[in-house]
């Protein structure tokens, strides 16, 4: 049984996937510092792509409710970074400034003409960013995601998705303001050092934690021991490794991140972007 009618690309679980019929997919995973795109087939279970698939559905028709329903526009080609005037960050013609009140911050487009720079940053080419006098810097990514290094050691790392004229997902390693489009869980990894007696349980408790189908499942059974990651919360990677340890798995987790706090756009602002 197809569950679509018509064949379609999506993201499911951060990665660019081809929908042929339930439950086989193409995954793609592009390497942008080889230029090569792996191409690689799977198994999703119809659940777990229809519970993603339509929670990722109503998130990009909210990102862009109020621009009409257009794509957004990534800003990639970065020429000029500089602090306006009013003592927002200006990259190229687009200023980091906040929507509907404190609410939400997007980049919108800016009008310098007249206008000089309060603090302009310097291209510097062995750093591939833009560095401020005091030592602060700014480097866009080929994904266009900005990275802000401040020059204050106790502020960390801050990312910044660039998509132009629409709401942004800003965060640090440990927190995440901003749309719900751009949040991520955690990329967890198990080591299943030996998969017990009960396969056709740990079958099902793999496809309802990890999303796989069948025949990925069984991959990852018969080639105990054997590591794999998934994207998943922390509170249901402890639950699956409890579930497989109750019918005499081996397996842990590690390495993984903790999920982020999720704040308002403007304490985050106000904490990071402010004191940068």
């Amino acid at each position: 049984m197809e569950i679509y009618t018509n064949k379609r690309v999506y993201i499911l679980r951060e990665q660019f996937t081809f929908l042929i019929r339930n439950p086989d997919v193409y995954t793609f995973n592009p390497k942008f510092e080889t230029k090569i795109i792996e191409i690689e087939k799977k198994e999703y279970n119809s659940g777990v792509f229809n519970d993603d698939y339509t929670e990722r559905q109503k998130q990009c028709i909210d990102l862009n409710a109020d621009f009409h329903g257009l794509a957004f526009n990534v800003l990639k080609n970065l020429k000029e970074v500089y602090i306006n005037e009013e003592n927002w960050l200006v990259f190229n013609s687009h200023q980091l400034q906040f929507l509907y009140g404190m609410q939400h911050l997007h980049f919108c487009y800016y009008n310098s003409s007249n206008k000089e720079p309060k603090v302009r940053a310097k291209y510097d080419s062995s750093k591939r960013a833009y560095v401020f006098i005091e030592g602060s810097e700014i480097s866009v990514n080929e994904n266009g995601l900005f990275t802000l290094k401040s020059s204050n050691a106790n502020i960390p790392a801050i990312y910044i998705s660039s998509a132009i004229d629409n709401l942004l997902g800003v965060a640090t390693e440990t927190y995440f303001a901003g749309h719900d489009f751009f949040y991520s869980l955690p990329y967890v990894t198990f080591r299943l050092q030996s998969n017990g007696l009960e396969k056709i349980t740990t079958f099902k408790i793999l496809k309802t934690y990890c999303g796989i189908g069948l025949k990925d499942a069984k991959e990852i059974i018969d080639a105990a021991p054997i590591q794999f990651a998934v994207y998943m919360k922390n509170d249901d990677a402890e639950k699956m490794r409890e579930e497989l340890n109750a019918i005499g798995c081996e397996i842990v987790y590690y390495g993984n991140k903790k999920e982020q706090t999720i704040i308002s756009s403007q304490e985050f602002y106000d904490t990071y972007v402010q004191n940068l």
